[in-house]
């Protein structure tokens, strides 16, 4: 491609945006590698910590393995979302683009939420040893600042590029084939985004035994797993249904989104938080760190639950327009 051409429009008041593309695809394959190298870095760390303290001192694999997975499968993600981000594909910047909403969504509301634990988690850091306040102080602002750029500004600049207009139209020149993903409605497409990231992280309950909390009633095991098993296969169905816009699926979200709401909050204010970490069998050092932290009150938990839910459902009435009824045409 010659300067000429990437410095021309393409199309009405578009600039070709191939070039940012693709930084911003490099950005997110190297993203990508930092995620896998993870794993091996993580299996370093457990080997070590074996050797220097013996079978006993060695992290709990159920601890441990579900974060291999995620870092396996959040390596992979981004390796490839990054080589289509540089061959501009349109299905990449709508998926990007659903990601990186979400991304920003709750990573404003995980640093919200750790201005609440952080103050904690410093305490019992401070407890083990002798630390000098001014030392705490410098963990305690550099911590802050990464927590802010990876959980808010990074997230906020890929927003705001994939969702910009050049963008958009370099990929449609670019990629002009039809996509089911490129598509849909953008509000369709990162709800059935939210639902396939639901789907996964049902793939690491076996780790925690199948806990599955259910009004007020902790199942585990078989009956768990049963549970697990439904809810996945809900979620897989939402997802694709979600994706064509089936007004079915807008009705069966709402449904399983109240039921999930009132469970999960009437489980927060009346299953001790203490009994639900026991249950789910994470490694004695974890639960005293999670301790440590301090335990919001029942009260609290339940508001959030009940908000945290309420949300949703508030952004499913807002999406019902795109929604169709396609049970004519199956």
């Amino acid at each position: 491609m010659t300067e000429q051409q990437r410095s021309s429009p393409v199309g009405p008041g578009h600039r070709d945006r191939s070039l940012g593309l693709a930084v911003f695809g490099v950005i997110e394959i190297l993203l990508g590698i930092l995620g896998l190298l993870l794993v091996p870095a993580t299996l370093v760390a457990t080997a070590a910590t074996r050797s220097l303290g013996g079978a006993g001192a060695a992290p709990d694999w159920r601890t441990v393995g579900p974060g291999l997975v995620v870092y396996t499968l959040l390596g992979v993600a981004l390796i490839w979302l990054g080589v289509g981000s540089v061959r501009a594909r349109r299905w990449a910047q709508a998926l990007l683009l659903a990601l990186s909403w979400l991304w920003l969504i709750t990573g404003a509301l995980a640093l919200l939420v750790s201005w609440w634990l952080l103050p904690g988690i410093w305490m019992s850091i401070a407890g083990l040893g002798d630390w000098p306040r001014g030392a705490m102080l410098l963990v305690e602002i550099g911590t802050a600042l990464l927590l802010s750029v990876v959980y808010v500004a990074l997230p906020a600049a890929f927003v705001l590029f994939y969702r910009s207009e050049g963008v958009i139209g370099t990929c449609r020149a670019r990629d002009p084939e039809p996509s089911i993903i490129a598509d849909s409605p953008p509000q369709l497409l990162a709800l059935a985004v939210a639902f396939a990231l639901g789907a996964l992280s049902v793939l690491l309950m076996p780790a925690y035994g199948f806990l599955l909390p259910v009004f007020g009633l902790v199942l585990q095991g078989a009956a768990g797993a049963v549970g697990w098993a439904g809810i996945l296969l809900l979620l897989l169905w939402l997802t694709w249904r979600t994706l064509v816009g089936d007004r079915r699926a807008w009705w069966a979200a709402v449904v399983a989104t109240i039921l999930a709401g009132v469970s999960s909050t009437v489980t927060a204010l009346v299953v001790p938080v203490a009994d639900l970490l026991a249950a789910m069998r994470l490694d004695p050092r974890a639960l005293q760190l999670l301790e440590g932290m301090g335990t919001p009150s029942a009260a609290t938990l339940g508001l959030l639950n009940a908000l945290g839910w309420a949300t949703l459902l508030a952004y499913l009435v807002y999406a019902r327009r795109w929604f169709e009824d396609r049970r004519a045409t199956g």
